[in-house]
């Protein structure tokens, strides 16, 4: 495990920064990460740089599946294909 600034990343396991972590390193609210992460108002560009730069320094990705859950929307859509099995495709 490394340590930076004081935040434990897992280097072995490819474990990146979270959400609270970057908001400990830029010196900001979690609420503030959140807002610029998804480009929300009310942010002064130049806390918008901090956090910025604290999501680069952890490597911080966005979690696709919670937002997802959150929102209760995925914007996937299902396809059903059915299955062609005889024995005339199965011969080649």
């Amino acid at each position: 495990m490394v340590f930076f600034a004081n935040i434990p990343i897992n280097i072995g396991h490819l474990s990146y920064g979270k959400l609270h972590d970057v908001a400990k390193l830029a010196g900001v609210s979690k609420s503030t990460v959140s807002r610029v992460v998804n480009n929300e108002y009310g942010v002064k560009q130049a806390t918008k740089d901090k956090v910025q730069k604290a999501i680069d320094e952890l490597g911080y990705q966005t979690n696709l599946v919670a937002k997802d859950l959150k929102s209760q929307k995925t914007n996937l859509i299902g396809v059903i294909v059915p299955r062609v099995a005889s024995n005339a495709t199965s011969q080649g």
